[in-house]
C-alpha cells in the first residue's frame, strides 16, 4: 500500500499525502483494514494519531483521524479513558498536540 501510493513512512506524512490516503481509502472501502495496516506500520495508535495529527489541518479532523476515531471507539475507548489508551498518559502530563487530538476525539465520540 505505502509503495503504490508513493509514501515514504520513514520520511513521514505530509498532508498532500494524507489527501491522497484518504482518498485511496474511500476508493478501496477498506477502512478499518487501512487503520490497522496504517497502526501496525506506524508502531501503534499514539503515533498514527500524532502523524495524522501533525499531517492535518489544525482546526479540522481528516477523515483518516475520523476513521482511526471509529476504530478505537469500537475498542471501547471512550473520551474518559482515551489519553491512557492511546498515549499512556494522564491528562494532566499530556502534550498540547495529545491535548488537540483528545479534544477531536471527545467531539467525534460526541458525534456518535
Amino acid at each position: 500500500m505505502f509503495t503504490t501510493l508513493k509514501i515514504d513512512i520513514k520520511k513521514g506524512v505530509t498532508s498532500w499525502q494524507l489527501d491522497v490516503l484518504e482518498k485511496f481509502i474511500m476508493r478501496k472501502n477498506g477502512e478499518q483494514n487501512v487503520i490497522k495496516i496504517l497502526t501496525e506500520k506506524f508502531g501503534g495508535n499514539s503515533n498514527l494519531a500524532t502523524i495524522v495529527e501533525r499531517a492535518s489541518k489544525p482546526t479540522k479532523t481528516s477523515v483518516l483521524q475520523k476513521k482511526q476515531f471509529a476504530a478505537l471507539a469500537d475498542k471501547n475507548i471512550r473520551p474518559e479513558n482515551f489519553m491512557s489508551a492511546v498515549f499512556g498518559k494522564v491528562p494532566a502530563s499530556a502534550t498540547n498536540e495529545q491535548k488537540t487530538i483528545a479534544a477531536k476525539f471527545q467531539a467525534f465520540y460526541s458525534s456518535l
